[in-house]
């Protein structure tokens, strides 16, 4: 069984100034979640070198991995990787529409970047499946964002896997 845990990246990869007290009571319903479903392998819609250009030396799933002794893998490809799969990354959607840096654009064009985008989500969401595949004998959890888990599981399903989606929000 695949368990899709969605969440905000800022909260999953420690990128925000959210407060210590709200993380680790979302630490705690990720805990429990993964424990209580039997998750064998925690699977994250990350990066070493993407983590490693953000400064970012473990995220979240990590440490819960590391407390439970839990394996835990990164299935997003990194920048390079992208380039020869022929995922496009935000910067370049942007820049193809005719946006300026996707984190000063307004909020309708972020609509537009993520609607364009869908194709390419599709791409990695593939690739993320092509990188468990080898652990479906497992129960898996997959943390990514949550702009991610209805698609993730409309592909998990179309290829025979079955999944259960658990979305944490703020």
């Amino acid at each position: 069984m695949i368990f899709i845990i969605g969440v905000d990246h800022d909260w999953y990869q420690h990128l925000s100034d959210w407060n210590v007290e709200y993380v680790n009571d979302l630490k705690v319903e990720v805990r429990y979640l993964i424990t209580e479903e039997g998750v064998q392998l925690i699977a994250e819609e990350s990066s070493v070198a993407g983590l490693k250009k953000r400064g970012i030396e473990k995220t979240v799933a990590q440490e819960i991995a590391d407390e439970l002794e839990i394996p835990h893998k990164h299935i997003d490809p990194d920048l390079e990787e992208r380039e020869v799969l022929g995922i496009r990354t935000r910067k370049d959607v942007a820049k193809s529409l005719g946006i300026g840096p996707p984190d000063e654009a307004t909020e309708e064009d972020i609509a537009k970047i993520n609607e364009d985008l869908k194709p390419d989500y599709r791409l990695r969401e593939e690739e993320w499946l092509r990188r468990i595949e080898s652990n479906m004998t497992a129960n898996i959890a997959v943390v990514c964002g949550f702009q991610h888990v209805e698609s993730f599981q409309e592909l998990l399903e179309s290829r025979g896997y079955d999944s259960v989606v658990h979305v944490i929000l703020d």
